[in-house]
């Protein structure tokens, strides 16, 4: 399966090493992590919001840490692509955590912006100061502030599902990302988020790329958005997976980021890759997102190998489309003979 790659940073591979050595563990030690990493696990999947059991704080943050830093790292690349990044005054990260994504936001171009990370697990707060996070400026409280002063950015990253009263608060961002799990349950709940948001004055930036109802929420009971990347994991990492029964080569999430003073550039022939690769009888199939019907395009295997794309992608389409019921009919590459 074709996807975008994308890896843990090394320079905070370095800073997660330092912070486990500080405590008397390490990065190697795989065997013991991975039984630290299988009771969260356990716990994870016995009860959907479950919170972080902290107590096994070195596999969370040598397993789970990573992952959700590399989902972030292609959220933001995905979100803040065209977005005028100078309107954003200042961040607000509910649920921060062990600083997840402010070590995420450290490892993109973007101007440094001041951070206040919310999080009330003072072993998780623990966690973030020992990566010795500093090109970001950052603080921390244990509560949203009463005021949200305008240009704030307020991200959501799987803290709404332990939280799920915040939703009320929402609309106090001029700017809100939210990331869930991408199961059909959470899936479908963002997009009756972004339904009510966007009736309240939100423009959608990312993943949608237009303004209109979402097909998967009108025209479906059962489908989601969700995108899906490909781990390029460290060695430590791999060695570490060998030792539990499940394994994440792919990574999958959702996410909706808008805005309620910006909106983004009407592109008529833009759309983006929303479905994986679908093989049928005589052609080949690719969910896309551009407006408020359930389409696809699709590739006639007798007009020679389909396109590659992966999903998430954002694309551009031809000026002039061929459009059979719900497809898009593209021309393939003809091979030669």
């Amino acid at each position: 399966m074709n996807a975008r790659v994308f890896q843990f940073p090394s320079e905070l591979e370095q800073r997660l090493a330092s912070l486990l050595n500080a405590k008397g563990r390490s990065l190697e030690d795989s065997s013991r992590l991975a039984s630290d990493v299988q009771k969260i696990s356990d716990q994870f999947t016995g009860a959907e919001g479950s919170k972080t059991p902290w107590e096994f704080w070195a596999g969370y943050m040598a397993y789970y840490f990573p992952l959700n830093v590399v989902r972030l790292r292609a959220v933001f690349e995905e979100s803040f692509r065209d977005f005028p990044w100078e309107k954003v005054s200042e961040i607000i990260d509910f649920g921060s955590g062990p600083g997840t994504t402010h070590a995420a936001l450290e490892s993109t171009p973007l101007a440094p912006k001041k951070i206040l990370s919310v999080e009330i697990e003072s072993r998780a707060v623990e966690m973030h100061r020992g990566l010795n996070l500093s090109n970001w400026p950052n603080a921390w409280a244990n509560r949203l502030p009463t005021k949200i002063e305008p240009g704030t950015l307020g991200i959501f990253s799987y803290s709404l599902l332990e939280e799920t009263s915040l939703e009320k608060r929402l609309q106090e961002f001029d700017h809100i990302l939210i990331v869930q799990p991408s199961t059909r349950t959470q899936g479908r709940k963002l997009l009756e988020t972004r339904a009510k948001l966007q009736s309240a004055g939100y423009f959608s930036w990312a993943p949608c790329t237009h303004q209109l109802a979402c097909p998967l929420l009108t025209q479906s009971k059962t489908d989601w958005c969700h995108d899906r990347i490909q781990l390029d994991a460290p060695a430590w990492f791999e060695q570490l997976e060998s030792h539990l029964p499940m394994y994440n080569h792919t990574l999958t999430y959702s996410y909706w980021f808008a805005s309620r003073t910006e909106q983004p550039p009407t592109q008529a022939n833009q759309a983006r890759i929303t479905g994986d690769t679908l093989f049928e009888k005589g052609k080949v199939r690719q969910m896309i997102c551009r407006g408020p019907n359930r389409e696809f395009l699709s590739w006639l295997k007798r007009d020679g190998e389909p396109a590659v794309i992966p999903r998430g992608s954002r694309i551009e389409l031809p000026e002039t489309l061929e459009i059979k019921g719900n497809e898009i009919r593209m021309r393939g590459t003809k091979q030669s003979p």
